[in-house]
């Protein structure tokens, strides 16, 4: 018993002799101040506040070692360090080294001396590890979905390849994984998750999956064409990723759509591997996807290749476009039944292989979720095709779309935008104007690296100053001429087989122009649908449009409603040189005035990138206004 007692005096005076040790080594780093490593800071997620200190953006208490960790580097610093350097008494996978990967790194390097104290074998992370089998990293870009307000701006995700080389591993690029953040949505309303969105009112996570799942939802679901960047990245840095990737399983964070969205936490987990690269911190203060393949386009050494993976509905265009005129013409008779392959007897065996090969795209792409549920008509359909085809003695020939340059979203003008400029109205009031445009692109500018038949705009304020007004007495005046809180024109032209609704919908507020009031300022929501057609250097649309403006002044009932034609015609000479004409005409309903129009003409020149020249006039029912403006794109 006293032989015992004595062996425990031992161990408690090592135990207590270590502690102080380690807290003496502690302590030194932190005058030292490595508290404030640059990597360690990456790892935790800290921030520079507004004012002073800094905040992590992480969420979650489980990722914090002391209870002020969020906001006290150094305490979390000195939490965190004695808890990576406590004796393993449990399960090795519930240690902190097991959950913290990427921090015991960092401590490995801070403290060489303690090393021997931070190598606890964890059989699950290895695992993980195992799973990803990473060789290399790529950031994809899946382009922009108007019908989804979440893809609108398009999405950014990574890929963990398990070939160094792309090209060895195109063809088992399935097989990879994929790291997504997203937001954990809770409501179905779309108003509700607009505001929440806005407002960081939902969880946002992590979620590591077989990147065959994001494929088959963006390529086939939606019909979203993929790009894939490949990084430069050393082994080192791709084991860094990854035991991040890990580590972030231990919290969440509040979901910014206009800030801490996928296109910024896809940046920090890479900045985490490398801080010399200061990927988010180059970033605006509010970021869109597309933002984050210009930053890794623009970082020395970091983009190794641009690979393309096109949609469904590409894919079964372009077959349609190799397809002679009989081809086209059984393959026509086809689509109208699907229920049982028709008669391509008197076809070649090559055309018969064409036919087929495109009928199953074409299938896929039409029922693109239907086509996986076993018992559906549409699987149904389908294994009676490729019976069909198994019957034909050639091989289906892989198809190699071509690269679409001009649409490398990289390529494209940059996200957000100013404007000045000055102009005249028709009652000689001079004025001038300022805007500020969040994001993204209209059908007049350059379409290179966007979506020419999109107009996506978040976050548009327009201000005028008239040094005199006629009608107010000439006194000077300053306005708040229109705000877009969102406005969405999508120009789906008419095309056999792949006919959507061209629609547009505008939520904001604006200054009224027509005999209703004078200079009132009221909000509007705006939405339209009709049909468009694109003959490349030409397009065309007609909407019928429908908007609501709420104001005191603009009617008895404090709101008016409008409904009537909604049309433009958009000439394209150039891609840096393009015209539209624009008119609609309202019936007015609650309103004494009971019908108003509009009509314009805008012309904009791009001088040289991220610059451009308008010219516009409109007529509104009460004046007209003619200004000239200066477009620069940042």
């Amino acid at each position: 018993m006293i032989r015992g007692f004595f062996l425990l005096s031992i161990l408690l005076f090592c135990s207590t002799a270590n502690s102080s040790e380690v807290d003496q080594i502690i302590d030194q780093a932190i005058k030292e101040n490595k508290h404030l490593d640059s990597q360690w800071m990456n790892a935790l997620h800290y921030k520079k506040g507004w004012f002073f200190g800094h905040q992590s953006e992480a969420d979650s208490d489980s990722f914090f070692f002391h209870k002020d960790g969020k906001s006290n580097p150094e305490l979390e610093f000195r939490a965190s360090i004695s808890a990576l350097l406590e004796e393993l008494t449990g399960e090795a996978d519930e240690h902190p080294q097991c959950k913290f990967p990427t921090r015991t790194k960092i401590a490995k390097r801070l403290f060489p001396s303690l090393e021997n104290k931070l190598r606890i074998k964890c059989p699950e992370y290895e695992q993980f590890k195992a799973k990803m089998g990473a060789k290399s990293v790529s950031i994809v870009f899946s382009s922009y979905y108007l019908d989804t307000p979440a893809s609108a701006f398009g999405h950014t995700l990574m890929r963990f390849s398990k070939f160094k080389d792309p090209k060895e591993g195109e063809s088992f690029e399935l097989l990879d994984y994929a790291v997504n953040y997203s937001a954990n949505v809770t409501t179905d309303n779309a108003l509700i998750y607009g505001v929440m969105g806005l407002a960081g009112g939902f969880k946002g996570e992590f979620a590591f999956m077989p990147y065959f799942y994001k494929v088959r939802e963006y390529n086939d679901y939606e019909s979203r064409d993929i790009w894939d960047y490949h990084l430069k990245l050393t082994d080192e840095e791709i084991d860094t990723v990854v035991s991040h990737v890990w580590e972030m399983k231990q919290t969440w964070f509040a979901y910014w759509y206009l800030t801490e969205n996928c296109s910024y936490h896809m940046l920090s987990l890479l900045d985490v591997a490398n801080p010399n690269w200061k990927l988010a911190q180059r970033n605006p203060y509010f970021v869109v996807p597309v933002d984050t393949i210009l930053t890794i386009k623009n970082t020395p050494g970091l983009l190794h290749s641009i690979r393309f993976r096109p949609s469904k509905r590409r894919t079964v265009k372009y077959r349609l476009s190799s397809m002679n005129s009989q081809e086209k013409e059984f393959f026509d008779m086809q689509a109208k039944d699907f229920t049982k392959p028709i008669d391509l007897s008197s076809l070649t065996t090559e055309s018969k292989a064409k036919v087929l090969d495109a009928t199953m795209d074409f299938l896929d792409y039409k029922f693109a979720e239907e086509i996986l549920m076993h018992d559906s008509a549409p699987s149904v359909w389908k294994r009676k095709f490729l019976i069909a085809r198994s019957k034909i003695d050639v091989k289906s020939k892989e198809m190699k779309l071509p690269f679409p340059d001009r649409e490398q979203p990289q390529l494209g003008h940059k996200s957000r935008r100013m404007a000045i400029g000055g102009g005249r109205t028709g009652l000689n009031d001079d004025f001038g104007l300022i805007e500020y445009r969040f994001t993204l692109h209209d059908l007049l500018d350059n379409p290179v690296g966007h979506n020419k038949n999109a107009w996506m705009e978040m976050g548009n304020f327009k201000f005028r100053y008239y040094p005199e007004v006629k009608r107010k007495g000439n006194t000077s005046m300053f306005r708040f001429d229109d705000f877009s809180l969102l406005q969405v024109v999508s120009l789906s032209p008419i095309e056999e087989y792949f006919s959507t609704m061209t629609w547009s919908a505008k939520l904001g507020s604006k200054i009224v122009k027509d005999k209703a009031c004078d200079f009132c300022f009221t909000p509007v929501a705006r939405v339209g649908g009709g049909f468009s057609q694109d003959l490349n250097w030409l397009v065309y649309y007609l909407l019928i449009s429908t908007e609501v403006e709420v104001s005191k002044d603009i009617s008895r009932r404090g709101y008016r409603l409008g409904t009537g034609p909604d049309s433009g015609i958009i000439f394209r000479f150039h891609d840096r040189f393009q015209v539209q004409l624009r008119g609609e005409y309202l019936r007015r309903f609650f309103s004494p005035n009971k019908w108003t129009y509009e009509y314009s003409g805008t012309l904009r020149f791009q001088m040289f990138e991220n610059n451009s020249i308008e010219a516009a006039y409109t007529r509104f029912e009460r004046e007209g206004e003619a200004l000239v403006r200066y477009l620069y794109y940042f």
